[in-house]
C-alpha cells in the first residue's frame, strides 16, 4: 500500500524520525478482517445503504453527524407519507355514501309530440 499523503512528522522519544500518514483507501476482501474489532464496530453501526446497477455501498453512520440527522429527517417523513397512505387507503375502501335530494312530486313529463300518419 502507499501513503496517500503525510500529515505531519515528529522525532519519537528515542530519536528516530516519523511521519503520519494518511493511507490510500482500497477495498479488501472482509475474510481478512473478520476477526478484528474494527470490522465488529463497524457491523454494531447503524448503516446506511446505497444500491445502483453495479453493487451496493453500506456506509456507517456515525451519531450526531449531519448523514445521521440527514436520514432521521428522511425516514421521518417516509413514516408519514406511509401513515397518510395508509389512511387514504382506509378511507377510499369504505362505500362512500351520498345523497340524493328527493325531486318534487308535481312534475309533469313533457308530451312527446304526436306522430304525422301518411295518407295513401
Amino acid at each position: 500500500m502507499l501513503p496517500q499523503y503525510v500529515m505531519a512528522e515528529r522525532i519519537s522519544l528515542s530519536g528516530e524520525g516519523e511521519v503520519l500518514v494518511v493511507w490510500k483507501p482500497n477495498w479488501i476482501p472482509t475474510a481478512d478482517i473478520l476477526d478484528m474489532q474494527v470490522y465488529d464496530d463497524f457491523k454494531k453501526a447503524t448503516h446506511c445503504k446505497f444500491n445502483s446497477m453495479v453493487g451496493s455501498l453500506t456506509l456507517p453512520v456515525d451519531r450526531g453527524s449531519k448523514l445521521a440527522d440527514d436520514l432521521s429527517s428522511f425516514a421521518d417523513k417516509a413514516t408519514k407519507q406511509i401513515a397518510k397512505f395508509r389512511t387514504d387507503m382506509a378511507g377510499a375502501s369504505a362505500p362512500q355514501t351520498a345523497r340524493v335530494r328527493k325531486v318534487a312530486s308535481n312534475v309533469t313529463k313533457a308530451a312527446a309530440p304526436a306522430k304525422k300518419t301518411k295518407k295513401q
